[in-house]
């Protein structure tokens, strides 16, 4: 990824807005307030994740998943697809996210960062400083190449608070809980120091041996998902590249990315 990405906002409104997101998603919806947000996760039956979003509560019938902009038609269409009978309406909006609130915008902030929100007629790419900030923070974006390919636990979603194994079915809620209970996932999420890698791209041991994914990256950064062996220190290698692990990600709370607030301009 040599370029920062655009960000894209699905919209879910109606009576039955909670029930049916939260039949879908991996986040508690239903305890969520009106002015809240917090990290949500889309799985396939699978248990594999297909989208990480910010989803915002702003009001009982009224969401908002704030999510890659390559990501969107995708789950906008398999939401649709899904809501039969629900009584609310799905929505999709490219937009520009900035630091300078303005008139019709919408902040996400919480204690680790502040993104601001507006209509954009065609997708927007974010600024190098917003996401150098979320490779910083560890947050592993969900893009094109590595959709689909990583449970929650390899990508330290519980730090996120982005799935509960407490609220109920959803997609791909036994697999989530048999790892998380019985400790079957042998993989973890690990920042290597190296940028410009696209998402879904095999990192290497000597030998030629796949022993991490790519996730997301910047310029400077990538966080990639790496196999139980693989140590702190390794250096592996991706397109002729030289990459060194520079540190894991632990599935401990995070709370400077938890207890989002909304405000709207």
């Amino acid at each position: 990824m040599t370029t920062p990405p655009s960000f894209a906002e699905i919209d879910v409104q109606g009576t039955d807005a909670a029930s049916f997101l939260q039949s879908q998603l991996a986040n508690d919806v239903r305890g969520m307030s009106p002015g809240q947000w917090h990290f949500g996760a889309y799985c396939q039956v699978d248990g594999r994740v297909q989208s990480l979003f910010l989803c915002a509560c702003l009001a009982q019938d009224h969401f908002r998943l704030l999510l890659p902009a390559d990501n969107m038609p995708e789950v906008e269409a398999r939401l649709t697809k899904f809501r039969i009978r629900a009584r609310c309406t799905i929505s999709a909006r490219n937009i520009l996210l900035s630091q300078s609130p303005c008139q019709g915008s919408t902040t996400y902030q919480c204690a680790a960062f502040a993104w601001t929100a507006r209509a954009s007629d065609e997708p927007q790419p974010m600024s190098d400083a917003l996401w150098t900030e979320q490779l910083a923070l560890g947050v592993p974006w969900i893009f094109a190449g590595g959709r689909s390919q990583f449970l929650p636990a390899m990508l330290a979603l519980e730090r996120l608070q982005a799935f509960s194994l407490r609220k109920g079915c959803y997609p791909g809620q036994e697999i989530l809980a048999r790892t998380h209970y019985l400790g079957r996932n042998k993989r973890r999420l690990a920042r290597l120091a190296t940028g410009n890698l696209a998402p879904g791209m095999p990192v290497l041991d000597a030998q030629g041996n796949e022993r991490a994914i790519v996730v997301c990256s910047d310029a400077h950064t990538t966080l990639a998902v790496v196999q139980e062996s693989a140590q702190v220190g390794d250096s592996l290698s991706a397109v002729g590249k030289t990459v060194t692990i520079q540190s894991d990600f632990g599935d401990e709370l995070d709370v400077s990315l938890n207890a989002g607030t909304l405000v709207q301009s």
